[in-house]
């Protein structure tokens, strides 16, 4: 039974064609190249191609036909019971759904098995209009490419277009996050730096204040006055270092607030760029290639 509960799925109210060719064309052999391969299982074929009946010899006592009389068995092709349908079904999406992690199936259509006699175990999407678009290979080993070239958009990009769309974001990221946390190695050299600074301010503060103790004591006497004129240039040399060293100090904290932001956005780089991996992961772990779709 197709998707959804309706024996014919072509007839589901609740189905989007939007981008559905509305065609009774059966697919031909035009496969898309892929690594995901799809495949009969034994478990849901107890009656396997080719497998034939051989013609039993049946007489006929009392119908009064000849006894060389033969009635001829008919040949099965695979066979797929009701029951295991729905499951072969879902596996089928998961198997599309590895190729095309994105696919819309609401807009894909309804897919079941073909209606058409002789091809009963085929896997299709219907049309509107009762129309089959056949998906998969004849060994099941991938997904035709009419198929996929008609459902192009409901479709969506392929796993492999994602992976390397996640690979470039993810080098972009690495090389932000290395020039971040370059940033903030130099910031905390900076720290390093200010408290140098720092102690130099108050080094320098001292100096002065000593120095004006001295000529204080000293006095303004005629003996003094060569001694005096020397502290007073030192005081004057002292406090233009005073001056310089407390702007070097001031554009120094400037920098060390920068640290706060350069540390939170390192940080989040960091969580970024394990986001983007661990989705790249697990995109490449789903997209794993099948051997095979049982069936």
């Amino acid at each position: 039974m197709a998707e959804g509960g309706y024996e014919n799925p072509a007839f589901d109210p609740t189905w989007d064609d939007r981008d559905v060719d509305d065609d009774n064309d059966d697919d031909d052999e035009q496969e898309v190249d892929t690594t995901r391969p799809f495949q009969p299982g034994s478990a849901y074929t107890p009656y396997h191609g080719g497998e034939q009946y051989e013609m039993q010899t049946m007489q006929h006592e009392h119908s009064g036909q000849p006894e060389d009389s033969y009635v001829e068995t008919p040949l099965f092709g695979d066979f797929i019971h009701q029951d295991d349908k729905p499951a072969i079904l879902e596996r089928a999406k998961e198997f599309i759904k590895r190729k095309f992690p994105r696919v819309d199936f609401k807009k894909l259509g309804p897919i079941g098995f073909s209606k058409k006699p002789g091809n009963e175990t085929i896997v299709v999407s219907f049309g509107s209009k009762g129309g089959e678009t056949e998906i998969f290979k004849k060994d099941r080993s991938g997904l035709l490419k009419k198929f996929t070239d008609k459902f192009k958009t409901s479709l969506g990009p392929e796993a492999e277009s994602l992976i390397a769309q996640d690979n470039v974001s993810i080098r972009e990221t690495r090389q932000s996050l290395r020039e971040a946390e370059s940033q903030l190695r130099k910031e905390e050299r900076i720290n390093t730096q200010k408290e140098k600074a720092a102690q130099e301010v108050q080094d320098l503060r001292i100096k002065i204040e000593r120095t004006q103790a001295k000529m204080e004591q000293l006095g303004a006497t005629v003996e003094n006055e060569s001694e005096l004129r020397e502290l007073r240039q030192r005081i004057k040399n002292y406090k233009t270092d005073f001056e310089n060293a407390k702007k070097e100090v001031a554009a120094l904290e400037k920098q060390a607030r920068q640290k706060a932001k350069e540390q939170t956005r390192v940080e989040q780089l960091r969580a970024s760029l394990a986001a983007k991996e661990s989705k790249r992961n697990t995109l490449e772990q789903d997209s794993t290639p099948q051997k095979h779709l049982r069936i």
